[in-house]
Parts: C-alpha cells; structure tokens; sequence
C-alpha cells in the first residue's frame, strides 16, 4: 500500500523545470532527498570501474547561488594613494639612511669654488668692462652643461647696469663660457642648445673676503666665532658664484614671498639624526632711486647658436629665489656630499643673567621671576636698573641703545646660567650658589666686563641658538603706568622657512605674509618655562679713511691668495642717516684699480639676516623634512662665516650604521636608546 501510494504521487508531481531546478541547486547537500543517496550506495561497486556522472548540483551545492552567475572580469588590483606615500615615505627613509656621515674638519680639506668678490678703488671710474676684465673663465669645457647658473650679487651703485642685459651681464657671462664655447659647439651633442640661467639681485653692501689659515684649519674656524668684525662696514662692487643646474630649488613659485630676498641653503654636517642644513635669508637693498623698483632681482635664459653668439630667450623679474649652494655638479653624482665648517658670530655682551618668565602673551612679556627665585618682578625693572649702571662704569653718558632678548627654552637655563657665570669669571665652585641666588658680588663682575677696554666675546649665545634659543630685539618697554607698567615688547617671530603644504606641520600653522600683520603680533614669542636673558652691543670704533681704503684691500687680497672663507653673510649697521657718497669708495682718487677675492662669496644686509636650520632637506622642492628653529641675527656686525670642505678620503660609515651604532652603546650604557 505504502510502494503504491509513492508511486502515485511521482506520477502526480510536477515536471522539472528551470525554475524548480535552480532550486534544488540552491539546496545544501543535507537537504538532497534520500533516492540520491540510496541510489548512491548501490552503484557503489560500479563507482570504483567507470567514472559516474555527478549531478551539477553536488558540485554547487556548497557554494551561494550568486557566484555562479558572477562573469564579469576582475578588475586588476591597484595600490591605493596611501599605499603609494607609505612607499615613498619609505623610499626617502631608505635614502637618507644610505648618506655618509661627515668626518671632522681635521679630516677635511677645502675645495675650492668657481666665485668672486670684485670691489673697486673707485665708484666713479669704475665701468663694467673693468669688471669684466677681472672675471675669471671657466677651464672645464663641460662646464656650460654641469655648472650653468651663476648668481651676480651688485650694490645700488651699481644696479642700473642690469637695466640693460647688453650693457654688463652678456659680456660676463661670455667672459665665464669663453671657454666653453670656443672649444667646440655647445650644442654639437645635444638635440637642443644648453641654457645659461643668470640671477641678478641688489643687496646693501659686499664683504671683504677674510684669509684662511690652512695650517690649522680646525682651530682657526673654532676661533672665528670670537672674533666678530666690528669695524667692516661693508664695501660696495660686485660678486658672483657660479653654481650647478639643479641648485635653484623648485619651491619659489608655490610661495608667496613675504618681502623680496634670497635664501641660501648650505649642508653643514651629516650625523646619525640625518643631513643638518642651515638656511640664510638675505633681504634685497632698496633702489627706488637706482632702477624705479624697491627691489631689484632678475633671473634671465641665455643661450648659444652655432656661430658661438650668445642671446636671451627669456627675462623675468622675481621677488624671491631659493639656491643650494651644496648642490653636486651633474658628473658629481657618486662624490661625498660636500658640506661647510660655519660659525657664527655675535657682538653682544649680557647685561643679566637668564630669568624665567612669569607672564607673557604674544610678544609681549609682562613679568619675569626676580634674582631671590620667588617674587615676580615686571619684565622691565631689571633691565631699567642695569643699562644706566651699564654706562656709568664705562664713564659714558646715558644715552639711547639697543637691547635684544635670548629666549632659552627650560631645557638650556642650566646652560645658559653656566655660561654666563663662566662668562663673567666666576669660578665652577661659585657657579652652584650664584644660579639660584646671584649675590651682592654679580654687579661688580657685570661691570668688570663691561669696563674691558676690548669686548670680550663668547660662544655661549651661538650654542644655545644652535639648541633652539632665539633672539628677539627689544622695541620698546619700561615706564608707562596701570597694566602697562614695566612691560617689554619684542621683536615678533620671524617669517621661518617654506613648508611643504602636505604635512601635517604645515596644515595647522597659518601662512603670514607680512610682519605688521595682527597675526603675527599674537604668534607666541614666549612658551610657558621659558627664561629670557637680555644683552647689548658695545659701539665699536669705527674704521678711519687711513685703515679703511685700497691699499688695505691690496693687503687682504695678497693673504687671500692662500685660501679664503668661502661664504660671508653679514649684518650691518643702518645708512639711512649716513651722508651719501661718505665713504672712501666715493671720496678718492678716480681709479679703475679693482680688488679681487677670487673662492669667496657673500653679501651684508642692514636689515638683518633671518637663520633657519633643518633637516634632511629634498634638493629639488627645497623643503625640509623638519625644520628645527628660526631666528633673526640683526646684531649689527654679526657674521656667519663658512668654509667649503670636502672628506680628505671616502666615508665609509653610513647614517643608518650610525644610528645602530648609537642604538648598541645606549643599550650597552643602559640608557634609553630612543
């Protein structure tokens, strides 16, 4: 009955179609009707003969439906943005680790550098075919190929020749290339003629070029820091350097210039933390009254044709412009990167000693933290007290000076403190009890330096900027009444070097585009803990017409023979008030005698020079991958010197193996290695 009745109802049951097929498709394999697996079992023997035919739906049955209707093509896998700047990101890493680190001086020599500084006998006489005629040539013939930027740095009394390209700066830099394109065509091998790129800017004033003793190098470049020129106010001419292709950054065009000036990039040393570079920036003159403009800067393409004729193809006039001046030539690809010996050095003596900072706001200090270490004193009083003391033990009359303000950060006040007690004579057993309470005796030590017939200078400012202190000058303070009395107020922060718009660091900080901007004046110059110590500058005695004329420059010129600084970069005193054509330049004899300091290179500002130091800087864009700190160096006479040196034998010990290296011994030690 039972056979019966099952046999009925196949007969009654639907047929199988499409749509009851894709169903039982869709069915798991517990679901599958029991027929199947007796009919299974008893063909297991034929199984194990001949293949049998397994129902498609036992193949699919353990996978969803959807998949077996999926035919389009996959799509080929591509790296996402972020995946493409983790490997670019490691990339750069990698090739920063791979850097040699840089011996010391000792172990350098200096290399020298195709530059000039040409300063003349006479302002009047002088014309630019004297100039010219002094300009060395080029010697190598691939020089118009691997060095073709030259930079020519004129004083306003010179800056109406580059109104006319003809009248100077073709003919100099046919006298450069003479070499190169007498030799044989400049484009012989080439699909299109090389370019010669020139930059011409104004600038306040020229250095002399200061001799190097090359017998004891390393002692004389740690000694250039203590011995400022205090009486070189600068001479005007014109100088030049001829730099590699690639050595004008990328950058200028994506930032917007906060006034007109060039920035120099040079590599100070390379360690384990990576490539130190400093980075100087130097303001143009003025000379509205010499080409109509208030700065002058212009960058010109130049070029040879077959007959060795050389023409501009292009002109512009720029407000801003970035070089590097450790650039590798093109065929110097596999050399040690070059770097320079620099010092710094700053005129300046300490009126106190460093007082923390109780209360400030922008550039705006209201209260500091007196000598006892407990009450607070407004940030005025000390500094009211100690510049009429200041004159008085040098039997001058009070009159006005200027101030300007170290600011330490909380990590270097113990330094600092020791320094300036070091500074004063003290003793190092004194120095315990005079950092927390300075005593009766501190004013007789600050007055016996004060009354030293010559400045005694130090290296203590210098070290705690190459730390991360600033100097600020002091606008205006003292007096006043209420909530203004007794308050100081410094120079706001300085305009810092370009960053690069994709960091983080940059996309949180504002793009200030002038110093009287209201944003600025609210920019922190003080951070909480922070110690302020306040100096001024002693007047020098001024260079006579006897000391200070062309027969002295003859005298430098012969000692320079031996070797030079390589790169001067100065400061000095304003001339706004200075009768025009004062100095000897103008008042003597008519002479187209020229003074010629031939491996040097340089410029001196009035405005004041703005120092910025980074790290690992990318010599395409110009930026850095940190920058560590800005300050403006506008202490009249201050000077930053560098000698250009390269390792006397191959490096060998790699940035990345100086890391390990560091990272073992601090295990060894038991400090953190971090």
């Amino acid at each position: 009955m039972a056979l019966l009745l099952a046999q009925q109802c196949r007969l009654l049951r639907a047929p199988r179609g499409a749509a009851g097929a894709l169903q039982r498709m869709a069915r798991p394999v517990h679901a599958m009707p029991a027929r199947s697996y007796s009919s299974q079992n008893g063909t297991a023997a034929q199984d194990e003969q001949t293949p049998r035919a397994v129902p498609i739906r036992k193949i699919v049955s353990d996978q969803p439906a959807i998949r077996r209707i999926s035919y389009l093509p996959k799509k080929p896998k591509t790296h996402s943005k972020e995946h493409e700047a983790r490997n670019k990101k490691l990339q750069a890493r990698n090739k920063e680790l791979s850097h040699f680190v840089t011996p010391s001086v000792a172990e350098s020599t200096p290399t020298p550098v195709e530059s000039a500084i040409l300063i003349p006998a006479s302002i009047t006489a002088a014309k630019p075919e004297h100039f010219i005629d002094k300009i060395t040539p080029l010697q190598s013939s691939n020089s118009i190929t691997s060095q073709n930027h030259v930079i020519f740095l004129l004083t306003p009394s010179f800056a109406h020749w580059l109104l006319d390209d003809q009248n100077f700066l073709k003919e100099a830099l046919d006298k450069l290339y003479y070499n190169c394109a007498r030799e044989s065509p400049p484009h012989a091998n080439t699909a299109t003629p090389p370019k010669i790129h020139a930059t011409c800017a104004v600038v306040d004033r020229l250095p002399q070029a200061q001799p190097l003793d090359n017998s004891s190098l390393q002692q004389h470049v740690e000694g250039r820091a203590s011995q400022p020129p205090v009486t070189e106010t600068g001479h005007e001419g014109i100088a030049y350097v001829v730099l590699p292709t690639k050595a004008e950054t990328n950058l200028n065009l994506q930032e917007k210039p906060v006034a007109s000036c060039i920035d120099f990039l040079t590599h100070t040393k390379t360690d384990a933390q990576g490539r130190q570079y400093d980075r100087i920036r130097v303001p143009l003159a003025n000379t509205v009254f010499q080409t109509g403009e208030p700065y002058t800067m212009i960058q010109s393409k130049w070029e040879y044709d077959a007959s060795h004729k050389l023409s501009m193809v292009k002109r512009d006039s720029r407000k801003r412009a970035t070089f590097n001046l450790s650039t590798l030539p093109v065929s110097s690809k596999n050399a040690p990167l070059s770097y320079v010996a620099r010092e710094l050095s700053i005129p300046l003596i300490p009126l106190t000693v460093p007082r923390q900072v109780d209360s400030h706001m922008g550039n705006i200090i209201r209260s500091i933290v007196g000598p006892d270490g407990g009450a607070t004193i407004t940030a005025a009083t000390e500094l009211e007290q100690v510049v009429p003391q200041y004159f008085k033990s040098r039997n001058e009359p009070a009159q006005a000076t200027s101030a300007w303000a170290l600011v330490i950060p909380k990590s270097l006040a113990q330094q600092c403190t020791s320094t300036t007690l070091e500074w004063l004579g003290r003793s190092s057993v004194q120095q315990t009890d005079a950092e927390t309470s300075p005593g009766s005796s501190l004013p007789k030590d600050f007055e016996r330096l004060w009354q030293s017939p010559q400045p005694i200078w130090s290296n203590g400012i210098q070290d705690a900027l190459n730390k991360g202190a600033r100097l600020h000058k002091v606008l205006s303070g003292g007096g006043g009444w209420g909530k203004k009395a007794g308050l100081l107020s410094l120079d706001p922060m300085p305009i810092g070097p370009p960053r690069d718009k994709g960091t983080p660091q940059a996309a949180v900080e504002d793009d200030y585009h002038s110093v009287d901007d209201f944003s600025v004046a609210l920019k922190p110059v003080i951070q909480d803990g922070d110690y302020i110590q306040f100096f001024t500058s002693p007047a020098p005695a001024q260079e006579s017409d006897e000391t200070a004329n062309f027969a002295r420059l003859r005298q430098l010129e012969e000692a320079a023979g031996k070797g030079v600084w390589t790169y001067e970069f100065g400061v000095i005193p304003s001339t706004v008030d200075a009768m025009p054509g004062g100095s000897w330049q103008h008042k003597g004899e008519a002479s187209i005698e020229i003074a010629v300091f031939k491996g040097s290179f340089g410029a001196l500002v009035e405005g004041g020079l703005t120092l910025m130091t980074a790290l690992n800087v990318d010599h395409k864009s110009g930026y850095a991958e940190a920058n560590r700190n800005t300050t403006t160096i506008d202490v009249p006479f201050s000077r930053w010197s560098a000698v250009q040196l390269r390792p006397t034998m191959n490096p060998s010990l790699t940035v990345g193996e100086a890391r390990n290296l560091s990272k073992a011994q601090s295990t060894v030690s038991g400090d953190d290695p971090s």
